[in-house]
């Protein structure tokens, strides 16, 4: 998927943007259809939602996610959510690699390996596996945590994570940035 972000939010490919058409035009039918009339309701409107987005070819997950890819193919993820708690504490359930897979749900196993080192298992599609070997390059109590894959890993990727003060004492803005 090539996308930009911005404030129009990111762009479909042509591809995708054929893709949402057809399931809009699809659910829609559906939803004209006979059947329990919530559940037309329901199949109509959400078939309306998916042919407008691919009108305006404003890629949803891309735009929600902030998913970009730069000319060198790579892939950046960012989002951030406001969470009612301290910073430390934030930091260190992160700082916690073990228990990270209680955290993401595409995350099977992080192995600690030494202060700095880890070992990570993913899903991937189809029911597989990929695994990378990391290593810790920032390390900021209460502030930062970043790593990066080792040389040789399957899927080469970064990441970083910031804990910010959110506005008006609400707790901690967590900002998660991915790279592939």
């Amino acid at each position: 998927m090539t996308t930009h972000s911005g404030k129009a939010g990111a762009q479909m490919t042509p591809a995708e943007r054929v893709a949402y058409g057809i399931l809009g035009v699809g659910l829609s039918a559906m939803g004209l259809r006979g059947g329990h009339p919530a559940q037309r309701l329901l199949l109509g409107a959400a078939g309306v939602a998916v042919a407008a987005q691919a009108l305006t070819g404003r890629h949803p997950l891309a735009t929600a996610l902030k998913i970009e890819q730069n000319a060198d193919g790579e892939v950046k993820v960012s989002d951030a959510v406001t969470i009612g708690q301290d910073a430390d504490k934030l930091y260190a359930r992160w700082r916690d690699l073990a228990s990270l897979p209680g955290l993401m749900t595409h995350l099977e196993q992080v192995e600690v390996l030494s202060e700095k080192r880890s070992r990570w298992t993913v899903k991937a599609p189809a029911g597989t596996h990929v695994g990378w070997e990391a290593e810790i390059t920032a390390d900021e109590p209460g502030q930062r945590l970043a790593w990066a894959s080792l040389p040789g890993a399957t899927i080469e990727n970064s990441g970083e994570v910031l804990f910010r003060p959110a506005p008006g004492d609400r707790g901690t803005e967590v900002v998660v940035r991915l790279g592939y």
